[in-house]
């Protein structure tokens, strides 16, 4: 039965997205995917308290306590960050192109909690560059590394 119903909702895409192409209507589309909100409050923060890699480590550690075990160390990442995140809206819609129904669909939404981030480092010999920027006339010249990971 799952199966079956699997080949109809492909069925039903492949017909949509034909009849699309046919109307000339496909090519006035660029998003992969929409979030429609509707009387949203969002509140970003970022504070001394979530600052450095220390401060970073350990607001990941209090969220997945079973880091706590692994060797983390810093020269690993380029990037460590966190950010407090609160968002309150009526609604909330994902919609994935040229699929007919909700991905998420919620109603009456309150998030709140802290976002982080990690890039880790790169084998410096392939993905490590530095690039050089010249700012104009009265500047030096800035070195900046950049850790450029292959994407696949």
């Amino acid at each position: 039965m799952e199966y079956r119903l699997q080949l109809m909702n492909t069925s039903q895409y492949i017909k949509q997205v034909i009849h699309k192409k046919k109307d000339k209507r496909w090519f006035n589309y660029t998003e992969l995917f929409a979030w429609e909100l509707e009387d949203f409050d969002l509140l970003v923060l970022a504070d001394g308290s979530m600052y450095g890699y220390e401060k970073v480590a350990r607001t990941i550690i209090n969220i997945d306590p079973a880091l706590e075990a692994e060797d983390i160390n810093p020269w690993d990442y380029t990037t460590l960050w966190a950010r407090y995140i609160r968002l309150n809206a009526s609604s909330w819609i994902m919609k994935m192109r040229d699929y007919p129904r909700e991905m998420i669909k919620a109603v009456n939404v309150a998030w709140s909690g802290t976002l982080c981030g990690a890039e880790q480092r790169g084998n410096d010999d392939i993905n490590f560059r530095t690039n050089i920027i010249d700012p104009g006339t009265y500047f030096d010249n800035i070195t900046v590394p950049r850790n450029l990971g292959l994407f696949s």
